[in-house]
């Protein structure tokens, strides 16, 4: 009898034991090279946006062949079933959105239409430093049908007008008192945009240590399923050397961009096991580029400068001393996968050989000569071609191409001091869009695949006090051609003529060069081979878009 009483206690032991195993917590540890300055329309940074993605989706989403779903939207509107009606003749538009009945803010409440007129409302008010207003502000009014259809009725016409809002909604049983109250500044000074953010996506922010990690934990009712890992941690590695080390040493599981510079990613793959990690290269429409500042350094302001830095640079050897020859040159800022990039725009753009000779006659044309200690030196202003050089500090990759860039710039007269920052402190809107960099700052825009030129390259959008720093012209180029054929283009409904006029901006844009133009990025993910389902998108696009399909096995 004390026999089968002890057996009956080890196999009441071992129930109990395998119940607790196969109830144990899926924990996912990312890695992120940057740390997110903060959620939302008035933040601008990739690694915010990933993160974003898995805590507050979208009326729709785009997957990694970059084909367009419903997410809290029931539908894509579409012209052929009424949902979508275009005026031509009137230059309006009608868009008729409904969204899902089942979804609700991580808080409990329901998400109705009322928070998408809340955030539009917002969005445009003259105090709320959205980094863009363009789309949002071809909207009308906003006719709210019940609580879960709405019409968007725009005064202009708009050819993504069934993907693109131009804002995002908010939650109006927090927010809506602040916006009645005309309390903006409360608002937009309020911790929902950082700590305390919420939205109604498949993960909840449970904790965010700043410089250290975020923490996310699945929520059970998301309206596309309950999230296959229980707990994602998204810790932030700067420093690429340290964060190889923790992906070798099994410390993270996984990456999500903006992550793995490209030499760390090439180390890495030959360094792991492929059966236990597994290593993904992807063209990407990320685009490396030095932004100069045109508004505040007089020498930027002359073309001829411009040009002549263009021509000082080598970036055949950037390629194979940094990229082993597996990136190439980029000449504009757009991707040639662009469905407006045409055979006809690579015949016409100015490109930039290497060419010191032409690039010293330049900078002799708008008055530049070689001073006693050899440095270009303006002969009327005095000015010397000294030039504050910044990029994310830690980031190898990057550091490497600045190094070379300053040894070349050095032949022909132009001396670089490297200045470099952290992601955040270089990235923080105080900094970046007001443009306390004096001269240059290498960063990367990643674009989406329909994305128009309106925010990067618009006159209007060159952030300043007037617009309350708003826009992503943080180059500060200003051309009134070139922002009256970005205005016919962000009405043109016609894809041809959209190329057409795509091909004389970037014809414009290649010769005037405001900003210089180094790569379009093959990037770099890793995930372990128990992980499945991750499958990035290569576009400004997040590559959480299907995060609550990720699992660990």
């Amino acid at each position: 009898m004390q026999r089968k009483l002890i057996l009956l206690v080890l196999v009441l032991a071992l129930a109990l034991t395998a119940g607790v195993v196969g109830a144990q917590e899926k924990v996912l540890e990312m890695a992120m090279q940057q740390e997110p300055d903060a959620f939302g329309s008035m933040f601008s940074m990739v690694a915010a946006t990933q993160v974003e993605a898995m805590i507050k989706p979208g009326l729709l989403y785009r997957d990694n062949d970059w084909e367009m779903h419903p997410n809290i939207a029931v539908y894509r509107p579409n012209v052929d079933d009424g949902t979508w009606i275009v005026n031509e003749e009137e230059e309006t538009m009608i868009v008729h959105w409904q969204i899902r009945d089942d979804v609700y803010w991580h808080d409990g409440e329901q998400v109705t239409v009322h928070d998408y007129v809340l955030g539009y409302n917002v969005h445009m008010h003259p105090d709320y430093p959205a980094v863009t207003k363009t789309v949002a502000g071809y909207i009308e009014e906003i006719e709210v049908i019940n609580d879960f259809e709405m019409k968007i009725h725009f005064n202009e016409l708009y050819p993504f007008a069934d993907i693109v809002t131009g804002f995002d909604p908010l939650p109006s049983h927090l927010f809506q008192d602040y916006y009645d109250n005309d309390n903006i500044e409360g608002l937009i000074e309020h911790d929902y945009w950082r700590a305390g953010f919420f939205g109604a996506g498949p993960y909840i922010l449970e904790e965010w240590v700043a410089g250290s990690h975020i923490e996310l934990v699945a929520n059970e009712n998301y309206h596309l399923g309950k999230p296959k890992i229980d707990v994602i941690v998204v810790r932030f590695v700067e420093d690429t050397e340290t964060l190889r080390f923790m992906i070798e040493g099994g410390e993270v599981q996984a990456s999500i961009g903006p992550t793995l510079p490209f030499d760390t990613a090439m180390a890495l793959q030959r360094s792991v096991d492929p059966e236990e990690v597994h290593v993904e290269f992807y063209q990407a429409t990320t685009w490396e580029h030095i932004d100069l500042n045109n508004r505040d350094f007089a020498p930027f302001d002359d073309d001829r400068v411009r040009r002549a830095l263009m021509h000082a640079t080598d970036r055949e050897e950037i390629m194979e001393t940094v990229f082993e020859g597996v990136m190439e040159p980029a000449h504009t800022f757009q991707t040639e996968v662009h469905p407006l990039f045409s055979e006809e725009a690579a015949d016409i753009i100015t490109t930039y050989e290497y060419n010191p000779e032409r690039a010293e006659a330049l900078l002799a044309a708008a008055g530049f000569v070689r001073d006693s200690d050899g440095i270009m030196t303006h002969q009327e202003t005095g000015d010397k071609m000294i030039l504050d050089f910044r990029t994310t500090a830690g980031d190898a990759t990057r550091e490497m191409v600045q190094q070379i860039i300053a040894q070349q710039w050095a032949e022909v007269g132009i001396q670089v001091d490297i200045n470099n920052m952290t992601a955040g402190a270089l990235f923080d809107p105080e900094h970046f869009y007001r443009r306390e960099w004096p001269h240059m700052v290498m960063f990367a825009w990643s674009s989406f695949p329909t994305s128009l030129p309106n925010t990067l390259w618009h006159k209007d959008n060159i952030p300043r006090p007037e617009n309350n720093w708003e826009g992503q012209n943080v180059a500060g180029w200003y051309n009134e051609e070139a922002s009256e054929i970005i205005d016919e283009m962000m009405n043109e409904m016609d894809p041809q003529r959209r190329q057409e006029l795509n091909t004389r901006l970037l014809q414009l844009w290649t010769y005037e060069i405001p900003s210089l133009p180094l790569f379009f990025r093959v990037d770099a993910a890793f995930w372990q081979t128990n992980v499945t389902g991750i499958k990035p998108t290569g576009s400004a696009d997040p590559d959480t878009w299907n995060v609550h399909e990720w699992d660990i096995q």
